[in-house]
């Protein structure tokens, strides 16, 4: 029987109302950078029902996580994210052949539209992070490691985008007064941007915290079978984002000692939510989920498990 979205799934408008960012203390923060559209919201969808990973539905983002799971579980992908909605998701990942520790990592939720329009409109060319907006900023400054992701559709070159913006307030009611800005964004140009504004040294605090930079080739079901999107999406970063994009990147990274296992180099992951039908229905696989959440494993440190000894101790002090 088919889902029916108004009366057997969550109310996602209420769900993103009652969700707010709440990065844990001493967790590792991870963070999808792309333009509106890219899919960033689908990976999430995708981790938020991956058998590698819990997500604590109490924390700050509990409720937007528990929508997601039941989309996914729906075969139903949820609306764009609003222009100003930030939160995160708390969720911890098992050590991989270890059962004493265990990963703890925020999922940050953002809009991709303040993200783009922060970087497009930006006429004086500062690139800093305070020019994120969203309440990122905040998130970006805190002193938990971090670990990002730039999301890439492979799909699409120029995207449009609008977003509504307060502009001044009605001196009778105070009531704020809204209008709708709206630009058009080359996605290779706004990624171009988003490395150089890693580079800029007035971000140079929060790249210190930073263990692990990867990128995401999404909705990869389009370039074909398994081992052939594999193949197709690394030709498409080649030929579009190598000289630009990953060779600054990985002087970034040399800099900041970022992604030191593989040599200082990104890793190119594929993703997509399943399989696909007529309508936009598809049938969720966590396999691209999974190696997401082993990406995130091997880029963050292992909390280890305390002792029955130290949990006693712990409560006798």
């Amino acid at each position: 029987m088919a889902t029916d979205i108004l009366n057997d799934l969550p109310d996602i408008r209420k769900a993103i109302a009652d969700s707010k960012p709440d990065c844990q203390e001493g967790y590792t923060d991870v963070f999808f950078f792309g333009v509106p559209s890219t899919g960033k919201t689908c990976v999430l969808m995708g981790l938020s029902r991956s058998q590698a990973l819990r997500i604590n539905l109490a924390h700050g983002g509990g409720d937007y996580a528990a929508a997601l799971q039941q989309y996914t579980d729906a075969g139903i992908t949820v609306p764009r994210t609003p222009g100003t909605f930030v939160t995160t998701l708390a969720a911890t990942v098992s050590a991989q052949q270890r059962t004493d520790a265990f990963h703890k990592i925020n999922l940050v939720e953002m809009s991709g539209e303040e993200f783009a329009f922060s970087i497009a409109n930006n006429e004086n060319h500062v690139f800093t992070f305070e020019d994120m907006g969203s309440g990122a900023t905040e998130l970006l400054k805190n002193n938990n490691r971090k670990v990002f992701f730039l999301v890439i559709d492979p799909t699409a070159n120029v995207v449009r985008i609008n977003r509504e913006r307060i502009t001044s307030y009605d001196e009778m009611t105070g009531k704020p007064i809204v209008e709708l800005e709206w630009c058009v964004v080359n996605q290779r140009t706004i990624l171009q941007k988003m490395v150089n504004l890693l580079e800029n040294p007035s971000n140079a605090e929060i790249m210190k915290k930073v263990d692990a930079i990867h990128i995401i080739i999404t909705k990869s079901d389009t370039l074909g079978g398994p081992v052939e999107r594999e193949e197709r999406a690394f030709k498409i970063f080649q030929e579009k984002y190598k000289n630009d994009i990953l060779e600054p990147l990985v002087e970034l990274c040399h800099e900041y000692n970022i992604n030191a296992p593989t040599k200082y180099h990104p890793k190119l992951y594929t993703f997509s939510l399943g399989t696909f039908y007529v309508g936009g229905i598809y049938e969720y696989d966590q396999t691209d989920s999974n190696r997401l959440v082993k990406a995130i494993r091997n880029s963050t440190e292992a909390i280890k498990k305390a002792s029955l000894w130290e949990r006693i101790k712990d409560t006798v002090n």
